[in-house]
């Protein structure tokens, strides 16, 4: 007489990872309450302290201008990077890695670096492709750092270092996984853990289009009045965020998205430092 097998288990927490067998299969952590509304309050963040700071230059326009772009990003960043932990510390894990998957492996650094390398010839091509269509090629960089003490603070504190960290934990974490987990778990998250391998797939596709979607959108407002610029940009970051959201589902992690945004971001700066 056979032993009785235990059924599996039903909608147990992986703390926010998938097994080891096979990425695509998620179970969303019972201790993760987070989900859309979290996501898009959060990313709320992002145009209201852009328009506080346009809005602070238009009452003040004698305002120096790169000290204020300094610190409006640093502040901004550091607002939203709070928001992140706030949401792990009382709604989640209170864990950013077990939450959003922050975390690194030394295999991070060349996926990273070669991640970064496909992004800058992706951008060559999109930016050829933009002159073709426009007539004329972009105008301006669609972020520019002076040669002084403020420019060199903002391209290595804001651009290089802190950007890339909380836009990832932001858009690849958060929000990545808000929507995968909303997919998976179903309406009024009633849907049987594990969700069908159909249902895996899809959620992941999803997020994956949705947060890359979102990520060239509120890029896009580095490109007033330049329509190569705006073409360009919006192909780059789209592109970006695809490949960023493929290899955090594929490791379960943001390590390599960070490494190769900082370097994308790394090489944006020293070649503006370079030729303008």
């Amino acid at each position: 007489m056979s032993a009785a097998v235990p059924p599996p288990p039903v909608g147990a927490p992986l703390h926010g990872a998938a097994p080891r067998a096979s990425r695509w299969d998620v179970v969303p952590p019972a201790s993760a309450r987070w989900g859309l509304p979290d996501a898009a309050a959060v990313l709320a963040l992002f145009p209201i302290a852009l328009g506080l700071g346009y809005a602070f230059l238009l009452v003040f326009p004698d305002t120096t201008e790169q000290p204020f772009t300094f610190l409006h990003s640093l502040l901004s960043y550091l607002l939203l990077a709070a928001a992140i932990v706030f949401v792990s510390m009382k709604r989640g894990q209170r864990s950013l890695s077990a939450d959003f998957g922050l975390a690194f492996r030394w295999i991070d650094l060349p996926i990273g670096i070669g991640l970064a390398l496909l992004a800058k010839f992706a951008a060559l091509v999109f930016g050829l492709l933009a002159t073709v269509i426009t007539g004329a090629p972009p105008k301006a960089p669609n972020v520019t750092v002076s040669h002084d003490l403020a420019g060199v603070l903002t391209a290595i504190l804001v651009v290089i270092l802190l950007g890339p960290l909380v836009e990832e934990l932001l858009f690849r974490g958060l929000i990545l996984r808000a929507t995968r987990y909303a997919i998976l778990r179903g309406r009024h998250r009633a849907r049987p853990q594990p969700a069908p391998h159909q249902v895996q797939v899809w959620a992941a596709i999803v997020a994956a289009l949705v947060n890359s979607v979102l990520f060239a959108v509120l890029h896009l407002y580095q490109a007033p009045g330049d329509p190569a610029l705006f073409i360009s940009l919006a192909l780059v970051t789209l592109t970006v965020g695809i490949l960023h959201s493929v290899i955090v589902i594929v490791t379960g992690r943001l390590g390599a998205a960070i490494v190769s945004h900082a370097v994308g971001n790394g090489i944006a700066v020293v070649l503006q430092f370079a030729l303008f």
